[in-house]
């Protein structure tokens, strides 16, 4: 039986897939440069040891062969010489029937082992290599081909996973382009009918002031749609800039409040702020970022109110173990039980029929969770229909490092 095992046929393999498929992704998929195959050089160093310990034992046999084959002449000689043909004779053939099941013996143990393990191996690489990442092998020992097969389990798992974050990934771009694509249309139509109405002279001059109104509101509503497309794509490929700081969380969240307080006070919406925090409390955000983020959250309150005249809107802070909590609730709309989970899509929008007059990007939420979730924190939601909306950003406690302080 031959085998033709080399090293090419297993790391080479495996390295020029992983190769390949790293290069794919940090050309064309930036953001996912977590998508790092587990144990890269797939466990290198022990393939080319087992690889040798392999070569050795096939070696080896050959030389235990020529050695058993020159042992056997010198005691036939012997037996023909001492103890007669016939004797002799029987004594040989037991021999050799001994050392034949011992050498068949060895073979199919070293085959059990070795042999038919890397085969597989083998086949599962070639597999891998054409791109079928749903291969699994399976093993009971616990040597280091039983090891070897377990990694290369998982380096399977992982090149599926990133093979389906790039078919989602691919999926949502295609999305993007199009809900893009469908959101400028729309402004831009508008804004163009109106254009050629004030150019034709065809809007009396009362209704001029309001043409002018809905082209800046859509001009304006255009903006937003690229500031927030333009934010989303720096937070989804992990290449927006982050400036932390130590920051009074209690003094921060005044700060906001008071201006939020004058805002809706003009639109004579009810708000009401209660914080029950120390003093001295800090967490390590940038300001400018979370900012954007409860913008994000009261704006939608204000535009999803089901009732304006009756829209009250609280806030909350308050403190928790080792984090703090921002709630946010409101009594609009509320949201569907089915929808809750999918508020935080990008350009999702909850009812879009409901909120067809309403000019919203589909990305503030999105990009709310995106922030929050760089600063290590979390955001949750539950929801009511005709009840109202809560959301509660969890964000953990500034804590000094003992080590820099000393």
């Amino acid at each position: 039986m031959k085998h033709n095992f080399t090293k090419k046929d297993i790391i080479i393999e495996i390295e020029k897939r992983h190769r390949e498929h790293r290069m794919h992704h940090q050309k064309n998929y930036g953001h996912h440069r977590k998508h790092n195959i587990h144990h890269r050089e797939f466990h290198k160093e022990m393939v080319d040891r087992k690889l040798n310990e392999l070569f050795f034992l096939h070696k080896y046999m050959k030389i235990f062969r020529k050695i058993t084959l020159i042992v056997s002449i010198v005691i036939i000689l012997f037996l023909l010489k001492v103890i007669g043909f016939k004797l002799a004779t029987w004594l040989i053939i037991l021999v050799l029937i001994i050392n034949e099941g011992t050498i068949v013996y060895m073979i199919s143990r070293m085959e059990k082992r070795f042999v038919k393990p890397m085969e597989k191996l083998q086949s599962g690489v070639r597999k891998i290599a054409d791109g079928d990442y749903t291969v699994r092998l399976e093993t009971d020992t616990k040597n280091e081909i039983g090891i070897l097969t377990r990694e290369f389990n998982k380096m399977a798992s992982k090149l599926e996973e990133g093979e389906k974050i790039k078919k989602e990934y691919e999926e949502n771009r295609k999305a993007l382009l199009a809900n893009v694509s469908h959101d400028l249309k729309t402004p831009i139509t508008c804004i163009n009918g109106y254009v050629e109405g004030l150019l034709e002279n065809v809007v009396s001059k009362d209704n001029v002031d309001n043409y002018l109104k809905v082209i800046k509101s859509n001009a304006e509503y255009m903006n937003r749609l690229i500031d927030d497309l333009f934010l989303f794509s720096k937070l989804d490929m992990q290449k927006l800039d982050f400036k932390f700081e130590k920051t009074n969380i209690k003094l921060y969240l005044n700060d906001i409040v008071e201006e939020f307080s004058f805002i809706l006070d003009e639109k004579e919406i009810k708000f009401s702020y209660e914080e029950s925090i120390d003093t001295e409390t800090f967490v390590n955000i940038d300001g400018k970022r979370l900012y954007r983020s409860i913008r994000n959250i009261l704006d939608n309150a204000i535009k999803y109110g089901l009732d304006k005249e009756n829209l009250k809107i609280e806030m909350m802070l308050y403190k928790d173990k080792d984090s703090i909590f921002i709630v946010i609730e409101d009594n609009g709309f509320g949201i569907e039980k089915d929808k809750v989970d999918k508020i935080f899509q990008r350009f999702y929008r909850v009812d879009k029929e409901r909120t067809k007059d309403i000019n919203s990007t589909g990305l503030g939420l999105a990009i709310t969770k995106e922030i929050v979730d760089a600063h290590k924190g979390e955001i949750y939601v539950s929801s009511e229909v005709n009840i109202g909306t809560n959301f509660t950003i969890r964000l953990p406690i500034f804590k000094e490092d003992k080590n820099n302080g000393e």
